[in-house]
């Protein structure tokens, strides 16, 4: 059986390195959204209000989390990353840094 790849390289298939997606988003997403839905449906007294919520997530909030995955399959980590991250470069304040204003002097 001869190959074409010579010795020392291995062949990479795109199934092993692409993100695993559920329902069409990244899978911590896709359970973010779950738990979400669920909390809204069992979490409070049932009334009509919560079931409505958890259908508005699905009908709005799910397709463009779609499309936002279907750009880029690591959309919504990148973002998480770049929230996580964001104070640990000295020139950003954290994003709960309080901001003081001070008056200006003469």
């Amino acid at each position: 059986m001869s190959s074409t790849l010579s010795r020392g390289q291995a062949r990479i298939y795109p199934s092993l390195v692409r993100p695993v997606h559920v329902a069409g988003i990244e899978r911590r997403a896709a359970g973010l959204l779950t738990v979400t839905n669920l909390a809204l449906l069992f979490g409070f007294r049932l009334n009509w209000i919560t079931p409505a919520l958890a259908l508005l997530t699905l009908v709005v909030v799910l397709p463009a989390l779609r499309r936002a995955t279907k750009r880029d399959p690591r959309i919504l980590a990148v973002y998480r990353s770049h929230v996580v991250r964001a104070g640990i470069y000295q020139g950003q304040p954290p994003h709960t840094h309080p901001h003081l204003r001070r008056a200006r002097t003469l």
